[in-house]
């Protein structure tokens, strides 16, 4: 018998007839667009006196424009390092290739012989044949 200290704490609960009616509630939040980074950065940059002077706005949309694409290639890089079964491995390779070239390259555009060269290191750095250039 508990005493008046331990009161009914002693006591098991059977938790196997336990029911939960709550369910996740799924909340999607969409990735922002350049106009939405250039809105953001703009109503910061409104609270500092004599901003407008400082930073132009195309300084502004230059930035911005460089913290989307930031944004937007982690997502795409890890995307392709997630394994998803959509794409077939040498898609895969082939696209980070291409996202390897434009951040360590000085263009932003890329050649395919240029692209093949660099797929076909990370194929060999990842023990896998790659595709010919055909």
């Amino acid at each position: 018998m508990p005493t008046s200290r331990e009161g009914n704490y002693g006591a098991k609960l059977n938790l196997s007839k336990l029911t939960v009616k709550v369910r996740p509630t799924l909340l999607h939040f969409p990735p922002y667009s350049k106009q939405d980074i250039v809105e953001i950065i703009s109503a910061r940059l409104a609270k500092v006196p004599n901003s407008d002077t400082v930073v132009t706005s195309a300084a502004v949309h230059l930035l911005a424009g460089k913290v989307f694409n930031e944004v937007y290639e982690n997502v795409v890089v890890q995307q392709c390092e997630a394994g998803a079964d959509s794409f077939p491995i040498h898609q895969k390779l082939a696209v980070c290739s291409l996202l390897l070239m434009l951040k360590h390259g000085k263009s932003k555009e890329a050649q395919l012989g240029k692209l093949h060269e660099t797929y076909s290191r990370v194929c060999k750095g990842r023990h896998v044949v790659p595709v010919q250039q055909s």
